[in-house]
């Protein structure tokens, strides 16, 4: 699922196994690409599960309890 604040950009859907990176758009919008398309938003499914990695231990995510990976899951 995509952002309605995406709909300006091009964008498909997620790909099991595939790697994402978080982006700033031109507009202001964060959203998910693709390594090898910069310009395409990547739409998640609504039951999607994510591995998120590179978040430190001080970043914005310590309110939601969200930190580095601690093991497969």
């Amino acid at each position: 699922m995509c952002d309605y604040s995406l709909e300006l950009y091009r964008s498909r859907p997620a790909v099991q196994e595939e790697q994402y990176t978080l982006r700033r758009f031109p507009s202001g919008t964060m959203g998910f690409t693709a390594g090898y398309d910069c310009d395409t938003a990547v739409c998640m499914p609504a039951d999607a599960h994510l591995r998120l990695e590179g978040i430190g231990e001080n970043r914005a995510g310590a309110p939601f309890d969200v930190g580095p990976c601690r093991g497969k899951w």
